[in-house]
């Protein structure tokens, strides 16, 4: 249950348009982490996978804050 409540945020996060769901989504990712630990860690096929979120993420709304 949890693999899937990780993975469905992680790609909210990263299709989303409003800015706010967005940090809303890597704010409750990061309390989970700092709650839960490693089962989040161990929810998701690497955890590298978060890191590649959050670079998409910044990467796409500063694009789109440019155009």
């Amino acid at each position: 249950m949890l693999s899937l409540a990780v993975d469905k945020l992680l790609t909210m996060a990263k299709v989303d348009e409003d800015r706010q769901v967005v940090m809303t989504i890597l704010d409750s990712t990061n309390e989970m982490l700092a709650d839960i630990k490693q089962p989040v860690l161990n929810a998701v096929e690497s955890p590298d996978v978060f890191i590649s979120v959050i670079k998409d993420v910044f990467q796409q709304k500063v694009l789109s804050a440019i155009v």
